[in-house]
């Protein structure tokens, strides 16, 4: 018996270094993996809500606001179409107004509404989500939607017939991200204004220079997320390198007091002056006082938003620029 044990404790296999390298390993795995990986996930969810949001519903039609109108639908380059609304005005001009983040196409009716009443034809479209047609990219895939709309403009089944040399862009918060963007890229577009939007997304989010390896985690899964679901970068969320494009072109920026993004305003707005080469109409920023984001028609009345903003559509489309010029030289 004593023979027999000896034999099976020589027999037992030994443990070496390789064994427990190896158990050490494992352990560390499974330590860090929670430590690395619930930061990214939460990067990663937090970037993917953002971008994937439900529709925002139609809002109000341009009749509750008692604008003759017609329901138009523009189609998408990829694939489908966009419900819109068009509304005929008196002017020779017309103002393209594009959803903002996941709105309807007349999620922005309240403003649209003040420049039709001025007599502007007017252009509404839905978000892409309200489309069906996948994620938001929050401003930079948006520009080819701006890309079919004017390619509606130029030819269409419900003869629709515009000046294609008097087009403004509307935009506010990521619509005004995406009008910048796309004034930047489409030389058609006469004039650009952008309320509230961002001048760099990652900066705005604070992923472009994360503070800290956690930080850095949450912005690595961030970043993951977006370009699995929009198939994009988001660093080419920068209406701050675009702004600098559409200059001499006009450019008017609206930012509240209280904006968080007033800062980034400021920064768009110093580089469209920079590239700014006709002193006669150089771009403006109106800080709305007391605003916050979007509250600026709320904030100061409608009849001092109309008293800023109207004067600008009339100066960059029409050349009449008595009220406009007036605003800046008190």
């Amino acid at each position: 018996m004593a023979t027999l044990k000896t034999v099976q404790q020589t027999n037992a296999p030994r443990r070496g270094r390789r064994y427990w390298f190896r158990v050490l390993r494992l352990a560390a795995f499974a330590v860090l993996m929670p430590v690395i990986g619930l930061p990214m996930l939460f990067g990663a969810v937090g970037m993917w809500v953002l971008t994937h949001p439900a529709c925002g519903g139609d809002g109000p039609s341009p009749g509750e606001y008692r604008l003759p109108y017609r329901e138009i639908s523009i189609p998408a380059s990829i694939g489908g179409t966009y419900r819109g609304y068009f509304i005929r005005g008196t002017r020779d001009a017309t103002i393209i107004v594009p959803p903002a983040y996941s709105g309807g196409r007349g999620g922005m009716l309240h403003e649209a509404a003040l420049l039709a009443q001025d007599g502007y034809n007017v252009l509404l479209f839905e978000s892409r989500v309200c489309a069906g047609k996948g994620a938001l990219s929050l401003g930079y895939s948006e520009v080819d939607d701006v890309g079919d709309v004017l390619a509606y403009l130029r030819q269409n089944s419900d003869d629709i017939h515009v000046n294609m040399a008097k087009l403004a862009l509307h935009g506010f918060s990521s619509a005004g991200a995406t009008s910048l963007m796309a004034a930047a890229r489409f030389p058609e577009i006469a004039a650009v204004l952008a309320e509230g939007g961002y001048h760099n997304a990652e900066a705005q989010m604070g992923i472009d220079r994360p503070n800290g390896i956690m930080i850095g985690l949450i912005s690595l899964g961030a970043r993951i997320a977006y370009r699995l679901g929009t198939g994009i970068d988001s660093a080419l969320l920068s209406p701050l390198d675009a702004i600098r494009h559409i200059p001499p072109r006009a450019v008017f920026l609206v930012y509240g007091s209280r904006e968080v993004s007033l800062n980034g305003g400021e920064q768009e707005f110093a580089a469209a002056q920079a590239g700014a080469v006709n002193p006669a109409r150089p771009p403006r920023l109106w800080i709305v006082p007391d605003a916050t984001h979007g509250s600026y028609t709320y904030t100061v009345g409608v009849e001092e938003y109309k008293r800023w903003v109207l004067p600008f559509y009339a100066c960059a489309l029409l050349d009449q620029c008595a009220q406009w010029d007036a605003l800046w030289t008190k």
